[in-house]
């Protein structure tokens, strides 16, 4: 090989280790969004109670890191199907990586809102929308795959 970038073969295991790092870096974020509560009184008591409304964090919590996981084995799993990547599909795959890395913003926006009434359906949808989002992107890069 001559050096020149476009006769370098593009490497599927950098794409894979870059991916891997998003994944977790993603699903790390999750658990900072859940936020310390504020001091309470000093009965066990209170501090459960307060623990006990942050329900809806936790249930963003566990139900982001699922989805997030399920993304990462089907990334896996598509990368094993491959046997040699292109730049379309590099350019789609980060596009993937930048919806998974954005799923912490609307897991926070659920968990703030899951219990407003005038905020719930909203909410539920801007979550929803980003998976769907997603999956159409995940969808893209699995058509592009064999190209």
């Amino acid at each position: 090989m001559d050096g020149d970038p476009a006769r370098v073969p593009l490497s599927l295991a950098r794409l894979e280790a870059f991916a891997d790092g998003v994944f977790a870096i993603a699903i790390t974020l999750l658990i900072l969004e859940i936020r310390l509560p504020a001091a309470v009184s000093s009965t066990q008591t209170g501090l459960f109670k307060t623990l006990a409304s942050l329900w809806p964090s936790y249930l963003g919590y566990a139900v982001s890191f699922v989805i997030i996981g399920i993304m990462w084995i089907n990334h896996h799993n598509l990368c094993r199907l491959i046997d040699r990547i292109d730049h379309n599909f590099i350019v789609l795959n980060l596009l993937l990586l930048l919806c998974v890395a954005f799923t912490p913003f609307p897991t926070r926006v659920l968990a703030e809102y899951l219990t407003s009434n005038a905020a719930r359906v909203t909410a539920v949808a801007f979550y929803g929308a980003t998976f769907t989002l997603t999956a159409i992107v995940y969808n893209f890069v699995w058509v592009v795959r064999g190209t």
